[in-house]
This record gives structure tokens, sequence and C-alpha cells, in this order.
């Protein structure tokens, strides 16, 4: 251990060596994640290889054990961005990993190098450099010096775009990868997917009224709606998709019937005149995280149910009791949403 310590004194040769390592890849997306900065939620997109990152020195710190990393970004081209730059380290070998990261998006590490002017965003222009930033990675005994991947993120200045940007989770705000939404403007329709690893998906067909809907098999599907402004990106709340339930009761004809869940107490009244024949039902106990759509200003979910049914009823079937937002949905139903 100690020779290695010893050895690590010589990282300013060692660190000429390591650039090549530390440089990011030149592969360029417009991908889109969303980062807190100063207690506010920002969406920023994948920055072009213009702007790239400059590790200016690596040390060893041998009372902490950890390797300090001097990095900065500058941009290289001609396009002025936004004052507001983040540095994320997707991967990374040699290292137990960043230590104190600024937090977390998409489940990848992120520091903010570029920092607004006081009142304002500021602007990031050609030929600028960030301020210097030292990053502090952790030390494996036996290992090399550091290798990471990382991707810059900005905001072209002045860009007039419409964009939105959501993550699609299941009933316990897991990430749910691979739901598709579908897409609806006054343009048209389109199917999107989130992506394979995080659930992360970024919507906008241009500005205006948009309505989104998700649906991923064995769930139920919520909707969102928003209007998608010019020259931001809207963050919409994230979606979470209830597991539908697999409990099947069976409805017999002719009888007044108050059906009680189990697990949650919730009762329904079945008039006797409500089917002609049998007919399976099938409810599902939600919770104000996991509701269709989101509710009104200032309500708030009593008990909070989806209700499928195998054939539309004659008669309504309705809650025992008063409280509760519910949708009813059957094999007609066309497909609305209201409260």
């Amino acid at each position: 251990m100690k020779n290695l310590i010893h050895n690590a004194r010589l990282v300013s040769v060692m660190a000429a060596l390591a650039v090549a390592s530390l440089l990011p890849p030149a592969i360029h997306g417009a991908e889109i994640r969303e980062f807190l900065l100063g207690n506010t939620s920002r969406a920023l997109s994948e920055a072009p290889v213009e702007l790239q990152v400059v590790f200016r020195a690596m040390r060893f710190n041998e009372v902490s054990e950890q390797w300090n990393v001097d990095v900065l970004v500058t941009n290289t081209g001609t396009q002025t961005f936004s004052g507001i730059v983040v540095l994320t380290l997707d991967s990374f070998t040699g290292t137990s990993g960043p230590l104190r990261p600024d937090g977390l998006s998409a489940g990848m590490p992120y520091f903010q190098v570029g920092f607004p002017a006081a009142y304002d965003d500021g602007l990031f222009g050609p030929r600028a450099v960030t301020p210097r930033r030292t990053i502090s990675l952790g030390f494996l005994d036996g290992q090399g010096p550091p290798r990471l991947t990382t991707k810059i993120f900005a905001q072209p200045a002045g860009q007039s775009y419409a964009l939105a940007l959501t993550r699609s989770l299941d009933g316990l705000g897991q990430p749910l990868p691979g739901v598709r939404v579908t897409e609806t403007t006054t343009n048209g329709s389109r199917t999107l997917f989130t992506d394979s690893e995080y659930g992360v998906v970024t919507l906008g067909r241009g500005p205006g009224e948009h309505v989104w809907r998700f649906d991923f098999p064995g769930h139920l599907p919520v909707w969102r709606s928003a209007v998608v402004p010019v020259g931001n990106v809207r963050l919409i709340p994230n979606p979470r998709l209830a597991a539908r339930s697999t409990n099947v009761t069976t409805l017999a004809p002719g009888i007044d019937l108050v059906w009680q869940d189990g697990q949650t107490n919730i009762q329904l009244t079945v008039p006797a005149t409500a089917f002609s024949e049998s007919a399976d039902a099938f409810l599902t106990p939600l919770d104000g995280q996991t509701l269709p759509a989101l509710l009104p200003p200032g309500w708030s979910p009593l008990r909070a149910f989806w209700l499928e049914l195998e054939r539309e009823p004659a008669q309504p079937i309705r809650p025992a009791s008063p409280g509760g937002a519910h949708r009813h949905q059957s094999t007609r139903a066309p497909d609305t949403l209201g409260y």
C-alpha cells in the first residue's frame, strides 16, 4: 500500500498519459437530462463536440487517500450557450467513483462546471473557458490512474425549441423503462418509448397543447397534459404506472351486492339490474401518486381505485360511501378521463 502511495507522487507524469483516457467520447446525441441546480430543476441537452472537457491536473492526496482532478470545459466552436454547464460521469474504472458530486441525473453523478451570472444564466460564448473545478475520486488499491467517460450538458443561448421531459416510474416510484408513450397534438399523434435503462423520454412536437398516454404491459395507463412553451424544456410530473390487479371477482346478475375489497376496504354498490349475465370484474387500488391523471388543484384522494369490467353495466356501479377519485373503464368506454 505504501509503495503505491509513494509511486503516486509520480502522478504528474502519469497524468499526461491518462489524459487520453479521461477525454469524453466524440459521440454526439440529443439526449436531455434533468439536473437539480441551486434548488431549481433544469433540463439541459447534451452539448455538441465543440464543448470539450479539459483535465488540467491529477493529484493523489495521501492524507485522504483520494484522487483530485482539475477539470474545465472550453467552447471551441462558434455557438453561444447559456452560462450553466454540467459535466456528468457516465462510467469510470480505476476508482471507486466520484466523491461528493452535486447530484445524480439518470443515475449518473454530475458536477456543475459553468456557473451563471448573479441575476441570469449568463453566456458561455466562443473561446470561453469555465472556471476550474476540482473533482475528487475514490482510490482503489492496486489500480492504475482513473479512467472516466464524461458528457457535457448545456443549453444554447436563445434557442427556439419547444420540448418536454419526463420519466416513467412504477407504482413504487422506481424507474419503469420501455413504456410506450402516445403523444397527441393538433398536428396528430406519434408513438415514443421511454429509454431502456432509466425510463427517461423527451417529448414535444412544437409549442402548444400536448396530451400523453403512458402504457406498459401488466400496468394501468396514465395520462399527462401540458402546454409546451417555446425556448424552454418543460418538466412533466413523472407518471407512475400501478401494476394491474389480477384478482378477479365474478358479479352475478339479479342480486343487489355490496362488493368489498378485502385489502383496502373499498366498498362498491352493484345494483341487481347492472348485468343480465355474470361479469368478471377487476379492482386495482390506487393512491395519490398512481392516479391516471393529475387531480385539480386543492383535491386529494380519500379512496382511489380503477375498476375494469368484462362488459358495460346497465346501471352505474357506485362507491358505497362517498369519497375517492374513480374512473370506470369498460370494453366500450371512450378513451377519456374525468373526475
